[in-house]
Order: C-alpha cells, then sequence, then structure tokens
C-alpha cells in the first residue's frame, strides 16, 4: 500500500481549503457590490443580483467536498482494488 508523505497531504488540504478562502472573498465581494450599487441601479436588478448571490453563496461550502471526492477517485483509479476472490476446492 503507498501511503501519502505528510507534507503532501498538507499540501493537499492547504490547496481545497485556499480554494473555499478565495470562493468565499469573491462571494463577500460581489455581496458588497450589489449593496452599494443598490441606489443607483433599478430594483428588478438588484432582485436578480441578489439571486445570483444566493445561488453564489453555497459555491464555497460545495467546493471543499467536491474536491475531497475528485481527489478520491484519482486516488480509487491509479489504485483499483483486486475483486477476483481465489478459493480452494477441497
Amino acid at each position: 500500500m503507498v501511503l501519502m508523505s505528510s507534507k503532501n497531504v498538507e499540501q493537499k488540504v492547504f490547496a481545497q481549503l485556499f480554494v473555499t478562502v478565495v470562493l468565499y472573498t469573491l462571494m463577500f465581494i460581489f455581496y458588497e457590490a450589489v449593496v452599494f450599487l443598490n441606489g443607483i441601479l433599478e430594483d428588478w436588478i438588484v432582485v436578480n443580483l441578489i439571486s445570483v448571490v444566493n445561488i453564489i453563496n453555497y459555491l464555497p461550502e460545495i467546493s471543499l467536498p467536491l474536491m475531497l471526492m475528485i481527489s478520491a477517485l484519482k486516488f480509487m483509479k491509479k489504485f483499483p482494488k483486486s475483486t477476483s476472490v481465489s478459493t480452494s476446492s477441497p
């Protein structure tokens, strides 16, 4: 069985958390821009932008589990389990 080094694991965790933080930051900036432009834009545009923000709000929460699942699938493809079972006849 191949074990991953702790440095490699730390790098993968850092990358996954970094992507999550970047998505949260982008979502926050977009929301603040919508709030700032609330008085300038028409109401229907603001309502549509708030709807987009509501959808974008779930991306950071979804990205971390998706990245974990993708990395697990890559690992399973790289090291497939043997499905054959050998039995001996008496």
